[in-house]
């Protein structure tokens, strides 16, 4: 059984390593866009179905966290990863899980093997075990 890829959408604002996260992913076979600001990441999550965002914690207009809270928002569908070339990112961390919300955060540079395998995991549809099939058969009315 095959499922449609998932629309993954990358948010930094150095254009070299968006659009290079963008271009891995979709030889991957993922639909993927990228935004260079907070603000036109915010446009596009409020424009079409993003399954999970990829989110730089520093961005120059808008914090990263705030970025990723707000399309939890207003996807809460949306699985979140953040990446950051920033270890002082704790802070803002804790300050978002204060508000309900965990997020994991990846080192720059990524590895590509690494990235498609933790997009791997996130996305990973429901498994599906025995308990889950119920065998669908019409019950006699009774006598």
């Amino acid at each position: 059984m095959t499922f449609p890829r998932n629309n993954i959408l990358v948010v930094d604002d150095e254009f070299n390593i968006a659009q290079t996260l963008t271009w891995v992913l979709q030889e991957a076979g993922y639909t993927a866009a990228f935004a260079l600001s907070g603000q036109a990441a915010l446009e596009i999550a409020s424009g079409i179905a993003v399954d999970l965002a990829i989110v730089d914690v520093t961005l120059p207009d808008v914090d990263g966290i705030k970025v990723a809270v707000e399309i939890c928002h207003r996807l809460p569908k949306c699985k979140i990863l953040l990446i950051s070339g920033d270890s002082e990112c704790a802070p803002l961390l804790e300050a978002a899980k204060k508000g309900g919300i965990t997020f994991e955060v990846l080192p720059k540079p990524i590895p590509p093997s690494e990235l498609l395998g933790k997009l791997e995991s996130l996305l990973q549809p429901p498994a599906f075990g025995p308990q889950m099939i119920v065998p669908l058969r019409r019950v006699p009315p009774p006598i």
